[in-house]
């Protein structure tokens, strides 16, 4: 089932919701979003080659399949880690956008891509600051009819 809002596309499938952007003028590529599985994909279709140097494991794949270009990324838990994550897709999506004339990749959609990621990042990171501080409160709730001095 699909459901279409004004800039984002919000696809379910089997109980995972994905928000989509486009590209602006470009609708063969897109981000995919899931920030409760904290799950980010870079798709761009019709593609004919694709290749890369895999120099280290930032926590992202890419792959291309049926001319379609998939590069995604599961998101950890762990601040720092994340932290190194973003940083190396967001290096590594600048490195194709330099090397698109191999790829296909075009540089305006790796622009487009580095600020998905970038507001992906950001949308992580409020989300782990909303679940602090209501951690934060839970903590200090007293039972009811308790005093504190």
């Amino acid at each position: 089932m699909f459901k279409f809002n004004s800039k984002t596309t919000q696809c379910e499938e089997l109980n995972s919701k994905f928000n989509r952007t486009n590209c602006r003028d470009d609708a063969k590529a897109y981000v995919e979003y899931n920030a409760g599985s904290r799950l980010f994909r870079v798709v761009v279709e019709d593609v004919d080659f694709f290749s890369y140097e895999k120099k280290q494991d930032h926590g992202f794949t890419a792959k291309l399949e049926n001319k379609t270009v998939q590069i995604e990324m599961s998101v950890s838990e762990d601040s720092a880690k994340a932290e190194s994550q973003f940083k190396g897709l967001k290096n590594f999506i600048a490195r194709l956008g330099t090397d698109s004339h191999n790829n296909k990749f075009y540089l305006s959609r790796a622009d487009f891509f580095q600020r998905q990621c970038d507001a992906f990042e950001k949308l992580l990171f409020n989300r782990s600051q909303l679940k602090a501080n209501r951690d934060a409160q839970s903590s200090h709730a007293q039972d009811p009819g308790s005093y504190s001095c």
